[in-house]
């Protein structure tokens, strides 16, 4: 059977990273109203996937309609390539549900589609497709080198978001680490060539600091503004050598505990790549602008057709009512034959 042919246009801005679906025409569809005509409009889906229902207006009465109706999705170029445009052609039906005529399915990857430039072409409709949700059936699946390319890719992009965190994370940690030793190395320097001139001291017996510890804090004194040295002595033979315990930067935090923080720190970062989610939106621009629809001769014609229809129910409520006075009157006519016939009966039988 016969179901007629439909023009379509298909055209993808790399740049802007929009799809571009034209309906043109259709052509030789055939007759689903009991006139001898019919009232087609096109719906567009985009698959797999979901979106708001998307359709051209409804041609009158014409079997050859013209729609030049289009619609934009934005949609990456790796996306793109994993759809399906499905056009379903309907008849519109005021008081019931539209009649299907046909579809056509067009696979958005090669050699099908070439997305590089835009694809201008005409194709036969098929029988209408339409599962449980009333969604068309994909006919066509994506090969399988093409998905696991796709995957291959996506698994790389992935390797390589993480390793650059990583490299981040590392370059983090080696630079404090790399200020925090600066920080203690000027410190120790300048509490080395600076003993005695700007800190304050403390003696134990005959020698100074000897078998004492360095622990260094901020202390600020009349006579210098810089970094001062608390030693705290204890008993110790003169030959032994001093013992350091952990320097402490500047609000008391030690290099090991500057450590064990970055570390926790960069075990809560997460690494895992950020989603990249498929944003669909689409536009709908119809040629001719804006127009008052009373000015239209098919707006015309309908209220043409309405008037004589009003007229003729008027006609007919009149008739109807001329009717039931006829059968009233004739109800009444019997009824007197009746009664007149019973009266002639009456004197035949008093004169006999």
């Amino acid at each position: 059977m016969v179901l007629g042919k439909l023009r379509y246009k298909i055209r993808y801005e790399t740049a802007a990273q929009k799809l571009h679906v034209t309906v043109v025409q259709c052509q030789n569809l055939p007759k689903k109203d009991v006139i001898g005509a019919s009232d087609p409009f096109v719906r567009v889906f985009l698959m797999p996937g979901t979106h708001a229902e998307l359709k051209t207006k409804v041609v009158k009465k014409e079997l050859n309609p013209t729609y030049n109706d289009e619609f934009s999705f934005v949609l990456s170029p790796t996306d793109v390539q994993k759809k399906t445009i499905v056009f379903q052609v309907f008849d519109w039906e005021r008081f019931s549900a539209n009649d299907g005529i046909g579809e056509v399915q067009v696979p958005l990857w090669p050699p099908s589609v070439d997305l590089a430039m835009e694809t201008d072409r005409w194709e036969d409709l098929e029988k209408i497709t339409s599962d449980k949700n009333k969604k068309p059936i994909l006919k066509q699946k994506r090969p399988a080198a093409m998905r696991s390319h796709s995957t291959a890719s996506s698994v790389s992009s992935v390797r390589s978001s993480i390793s650059s965190k990583h490299d981040a994370g590392r370059a983090t940690v080696n630079s404090m680490h790399d200020v925090g030793r600066s920080s203690v190395s000027s410190m120790q320097d300048i509490g080395r060539t600076t003993s005695g001139q700007g800190f304050h001291q403390e003696r134990s017996g005959s020698g100074f600091n000897q078998g004492g510890s360095y622990h260094y804090e901020e202390h600020t004194t009349t006579s210098t503004h810089q970094t001062g040295n608390d030693s705290s002595s204890s008993s110790s033979s003169g030959n032994s050598t001093p013992a350091r315990r952990p320097t402490t930067l500047s609000g008391n935090l030690s290099l090991h505990e500057l450590n064990n923080r970055l570390e926790r720190y960069i075990q809560q970062i997460r690494l895992e790549p950020e989603g990249n989610p498929t944003i669909i939106n689409y536009e709908r621009h119809t040629e001719g602008g804006s127009f008052d629809i009373t000015s239209l001769p098919q707006y015309k014609e309908w209220e043409k057709l309405q008037m004589e229809y009003l007229k003729q129910e008027e006609e007919l409520a009149l008739v109807e009512s001329e009717i039931e006075m006829y059968k009233q009157n004739n109800k009444d006519l019997n009824d007197r034959n009746v009664s007149i016939e019973k009266q002639i009966r009456e004197i035949e039988a008093s004169i006999s």
